[in-house]
């Protein structure tokens, strides 16, 4: 019997080693250096504007959008804008030439 409930254990423990490891990896970007493909939409940020609406960026392989969620109407406020990822920290975005939006990873 204790080696029944020491085995379940183990595998249990395995199990949770591989889902922390995958997402590790994931957090790191190596699967996308590894030839899989990364992540091609990505929420930047969302604000709430009341109970019922909110305005969110939407970056869409490279070009971004800000789009008004709401009241079964969703609306493009600004978009396509150019979009560019860097290797650098990621979440730094930065406006340049209010034209160019470009997002360190």
């Amino acid at each position: 019997m204790i080696q029944v409930i020491a085995s379940f254990c183990v595998v249990l423990g395995l199990m949770f080693g591989v889902l922390f490891g995958l997402r590790y990896f994931q957090q790191k970007q190596w699967f996308s250096k590894l030839g899989f493909s990364p992540k091609k939409l990505e929420i930047l940020e969302s604000l709430p504007l009341d109970p019922k609406r909110r305005v969110v960026w939407i970056r869409h392989e490279d070009e971004a959008y800000l789009v008004l969620l709401g009241q079964g109407q969703d609306v493009v406020l600004k978009g396509p804008v150019p979009f560019i990822c860097s290797d650098n920290a990621r979440g730094n975005v930065h406006d340049i030439n209010h034209d160019l939006i470009e997002v360190s990873s």
